[in-house]
């Protein structure tokens, strides 16, 4: 009698057990890739960012978001490195970046020089990046049209903060490429381990 007893004891513990831990099984299973089912919706996991299309990316030292700067710039992001252990060397001249341009988010990705200025900050400096109209790059955040725009990025040697200027410009003289005519000038304050804001 006490082994049925037991046993029967045993089964609704489980099946009281499963209760909670199948019902939030069966909601993970109705949110899409790597979304989970949490505060009543499905969303991200904690200490990443929803990428799109239920792709999210975990916070990273080598990911920095848009903390301040100008609405235009959405939800903004530079990406340092080709792999979580490849963050930066400080042999190298060059490192990978990626980063988003305008609220398009239109995403754009190479490698770019980067210098350590003394015992102040890391500087990347991308310099005549050319807008394609078709892509409607910035466009909905500066009132003129230009062809190109310099990027300046400072990033303080914690690798935590990065100030990054964005200059936009056309080309006056284009059998030399040297004339600028400089127009609308952006700044934003971007930050690691940490989402957009």
């Amino acid at each position: 009698m006490n082994k049925y007893i037991t046993m029967s004891l045993i089964l609704l513990f489980v099946v009281s057990s499963c209760k909670d831990d199948c019902a939030d099984d069966e909601l993970n299973a109705n949110c899409q890739g790597m979304h989970e089912y949490r505060d009543g919706a499905c969303q991200c996991p904690e200490n990443s960012v929803d990428m799109g299309r239920y792709f999210c990316k975990e916070y990273s030292k080598n990911n920095f978001w848009i903390q301040e700067g100008d609405a235009c710039l959405g939800k903004a992001y530079f990406f340092f490195g080709q792999s979580s252990t490849d963050i930066f060397d400080e042999d190298q001249s060059t490192i990978y970046m990626e980063m988003t341009q305008g609220e398009s988010a239109h995403r754009e990705g190479g490698f770019r020089k980067i210098n350590k200025i003394g015992n102040q900050y890391y500087l990347v400096n991308s310099t005549q990046n050319y807008m394609f109209p078709y892509d409607s790059v910035f466009y909905e955040c500066i009132e003129n049209e230009y062809e190109y725009y310099d990027l300046e990025i400072k990033i303080d040697l914690d690798w935590t903060t990065a100030e990054a200027t964005y200059k936009f410009w056309n080309d006056v003289d284009t059998s030399t490429h040297i004339k600028k005519e400089f127009g609308t000038e952006l700044k934003a304050v971007y930050n690691s381990n940490t989402g957009p804001k």
